[in-house]
């Protein structure tokens, strides 16, 4: 137990992925007969994946999922280095196709479960004049982004500035955020006047308000697809998760949440 507790706490910390590797061969299972799965899954999946544990596990009572939450292209530098995962769920379909060409995931064991929206927010209680994704220029305004070579929502967010042709006008003055949730607590505790979010982190919190909707057209459709990485040990459970969330049940669940379910595959 004292191992898996170790793979718990720090499977993320730089410099000890091999060894994690190293230690969970051999160990396909819990002392008590379960089952673990290890799922790396975007930030913006802390709330919703709490709600899909528990369905899944009531229906599989032999399986326990152990969620880890990063940036998704901070994830999948991990997977790619050997990290040990069983499945990963990302905010971004082109993390999954570099794992797919670099032989880390097979495109046959991943699975599109939902979509997102980018919305534009600020802090609730403020009067702000930004009403458009172009006022953002104005002033001395702050606002945040993630970082968008690691943090999907951030090259969401950058892409939308170029489509509206202020990038480059405001790109020096963007706060930069490891993943989005830094984003949603920037903006909620009124340390920028703005930030990029998705339109599910903007529902759980009554700090902020959203100024705009970025319409399709302006942005590329987010899409969270979850795949099996392939060096599981785990391969059976695996596909029984990839399956389930696959399945008839998790439209109701992400739906409450925010996100979208139709027209995935």
């Amino acid at each position: 137990m004292a191992g898996r507790r170790l793979l718990r706490n720090a499977l993320f910390l730089p410099g000890i992925l091999m060894m994690l590797s190293a230690c969970r061969d051999g160990e396909p299972a819990q002392g008590d007969g379960q089952t673990e799965l290890v799922v790396a899954a975007a930030s913006s999946l802390q709330d919703v994946t709490k709600d899909i544990e528990a369905a899944f596990e009531n229906d599989h009572p032999d399986v326990e999922l152990t969620f880890h939450f990063g940036s998704s292209g901070s994830l999948k530098q991990q997977i790619a280095r050997g990290a040990p995962v069983d499945m990963f769920i990302s905010a971004s379909a082109e993390h999954v196709e570099e794992l797919i060409q670099e032989g880390r995931m097979r495109q046959a064991d991943t699975q599109n479960m939902m979509k997102n929206r980018l919305v534009l927010i600020t802090p609730a209680e403020d009067s702000s004049s930004i009403t458009r994704v172009k006022d953002l220029t104005a002033g001395s305004l702050k606002t945040a982004a993630g970082v968008p070579e690691s943090v999907p929502a951030g090259a969401y967010a950058k892409e939308t500035l170029e489509y509206y042709g202020i990038w480059n006008e405001i790109e020096d003055k963007l706060v930069r955020a490891k993943n989005v949730r830094q984003v949603l607590t920037y903006v909620e505790n009124g340390n920028v006047d703005a930030g990029f979010v998705y339109k599910t982190d903007a529902l759980l919190s009554s700090k902020v308000q959203v100024v705009k909707e970025i319409k399709e057209g302006a942005v590329t459709p987010i899409i969270y697809p979850a795949g099996i990485v392939t060096g599981t040990k785990q391969k059976e459970a695996s596909q029984e998760l990839l399956a389930f969330l696959a399945g008839g049940k998790i439209p109701a669940i992400v739906s409450e949440y925010g996100f979208e379910t139709e027209t995935m595959n």
